[in-house]
């Protein structure tokens, strides 16, 4: 079971469905925070943003995108900071953000 199917099956249907439907945007916002950061070499600014994000990661259930968070909370500066970090970062989030998104439409279907 998916760590998304645990929270339908914990809280239900309509409790999911308004639990993602709130956290979407922040994770949004978040997201563009944090490109924002690491784009401007904010690398406190950035691990904040990261840290953040870590507390909904799993609803973003990308172990890559895990993975690349941790290294930008700990600051990692000579991986994080290079453009192709960044591109990955910003698809990995996208994606997510996509996938969460079709869940919960998916959900909200069933209800």
């Amino acid at each position: 079971m998916s760590e998304l199917e645990t929270i339908v099956a914990t809280l239900g249907v309509e409790k999911s469905v308004n639990l993602f439907h709130s956290i979407l945007p922040l994770i949004q916002i978040r997201r563009y925070e944090l490109i924002e950061c690491l784009h401007s070499q904010d690398w406190q600014g950035a691990a904040l943003y990261a840290h953040n994000l870590l507390a909904t990661g799993h609803l973003l259930a990308s172990k890559t995108l895990l993975d690349q968070l941790i290294l930008i909370e700990k600051a990692e500066i000579p991986s994080i900071q290079t453009p192709e970090f960044i591109q990955q970062l910003s698809a990995e989030l996208d994606t997510s953000l996509q996938q969460l998104t079709h869940y919960s439409k998916t959900i909200k279907t069933k209800r």
